[in-house]
């Protein structure tokens, strides 16, 4: 639950991010970690903001929320 203190606009950019770096996410996606990962380093802020661990669980997040629409 920890990717209900992320922001809108975070959450956001994780979707663009996934979308842009993951052309087949309707098929298949890495484990949220790596993502989680990669979006830390090309965002370096909000990985010092919120860490690795609050990131992944926002893209967990994200990805279901894709899966949904």
């Amino acid at each position: 639950m920890s990717h209900s203190i992320v922001p809108k606009y975070v959450l956001d950019d994780i979707k663009d991010f996934m979308r842009m770096n993951y052309i087949n996410f309707h098929i298949s996606l890495p484990h949220s970690l790596i993502i989680a990962q990669a979006f830390c380093l090309r965002f370096k802020e909000y990985g010092n903001d919120f860490g690795v661990s609050v990131i992944a669980d926002a893209v967990e997040y994200v990805k279901k929320s894709l899966t949904e629409n």
